[in-house]
């Protein structure tokens, strides 16, 4: 798993711009494969291997036909997040561990009305050392969350929210620059991914300095693609 991530994730990180569209495509289609060989015989009198095959076709045509919607969707998340996480470490009221604000409440008691890892046919002890430390960090984040006042949970929220729209509109105006930019940033999400169910070890402790790197393997993949890959016009060709 470990090895898959960093492999897909150094694609991305190097050549996104040139093979965005094929390899989203691929790994929706695989993605696509996996889940409905998965899930479909539950549902349906098919073998896993006929589902498997709808699922990757199903998956390599939304890739294709929804790809620009979909680079804008990750840049949106993230841009999103980042906005979400300076808010969070600016706070605009002081937080107070007493208060929870009106968010938590709202959320508070919620769980997964079904048994996930039995309905997806999965061997916990399998699962487990995957899992565990995303969940344990889940449960920090979650607390910290919870004391924050309601005002600033929803400056959070609604930055996040503003934020995530307007770059969505921006990656759709100018699809190119938001290739280079979104497959940079999933290159960097997924080599992150992978050192860190490797070595959690490996990952900065500090929020800062989570956020300095990341930004800084955003920045060198899309030099390392400018360099190497982005597109350009034969010499002498007339643009258009």
């Amino acid at each position: 798993m470990v090895l898959v991530l960093g492999v897909v994730g150094l694609v991305f990180w190097t050549a996104g711009i040139r093979i965005a569209r094929f390899g989203v495509a691929v790994c929706l289609g695989l993605l696509g494969a996996a889940v409905v060989a998965l899930v479909g015989p539950r549902w349906v009198d098919v073998v896993p291997m006929t589902a498997g095959l709808v699922g990757f076709a199903g998956g390599v045509i939304v890739g294709i036909l929804a790809f620009r919607w979909l680079q804008g969707g990750v840049l949106a998340v993230c841009v999103g997040v980042a906005v979400a996480g300076i808010a969070w470490h600016h706070p605009v009221t002081p937080p107070t561990a007493s208060m929870p604000g009106s968010l938590s409440l709202a959320i508070k008691g919620f769980e997964i009305p079904v048994d996930l890892f039995s309905f997806l046919d999965l061997h916990v002890p399998e699962v487990v050392p995957v899992v565990e430390p995303i969940v344990k960090e889940g449960e920090k984040w979650i607390g910290r969350w919870s004391e924050l006042g309601t005002k600033t949970q929803w400056t959070i929220v609604g930055g996040a929210i503003v934020a995530a729209f307007v770059t969505f509109l921006i990656s759709l105006l100018f699809p190119r620059h938001a290739t280079w930019v979104a497959t940079a940033v999933i290159g960097t999400v997924l080599i992150g991914a992978g050192v860190y169910v490797y070595e959690p070890g490996w990952v900065p402790v500090g929020m800062r300095e989570r956020y300095l790197a990341f930004a800084g393997m955003v920045v060198v993949g899309m030099l390392v693609q400018y360099v190497g890959f982005w597109p350009r016009r034969a010499a002498g060709k007339p643009a258009g």
